[in-house]
């Protein structure tokens, strides 16, 4: 099992890499919208490696990319929401990427 950690600012920090969905603009929305993973929820999967911020729902994906990377296994941000420094975020199940 995975943790995010809250860094300052409330951002959460991957401890391992990571997928969570995004809408047409780029921002976070709910992983529901990626349906299994081929956006048939209208959402598209994006993918961050290990330390990268991972964005509040609404907010825009940063450091990682729309394609995964080979062989990288991802957990999924599921239940991740802002918090105060220190506070642990959300837990994500791992996903075969």
């Amino acid at each position: 099992m995975a943790l995010l950690a809250t860094g300052c600012g409330g951002s959460k920090v991957a401890n391992q890499p990571v997928r969570y969905c995004t809408d047409g603009a780029g921002r976070r929305i709910a992983d529901a919208n990626c349906g299994g993973g081929g956006g048939h929820g209208g959402g598209h999967f994006y993918y961050a490696g290990k330390g990268a911020s991972v964005p509040a729902i609404g907010e825009a994906a940063r450091g990682g990319s729309f394609q995964p990377a080979a062989g990288v296994r991802y957990g999924t941000a599921a239940g991740v929401t802002r918090g105060g420094f220190g506070k642990i975020g959300g837990v994500f199940g791992s996903k075969g990427g």
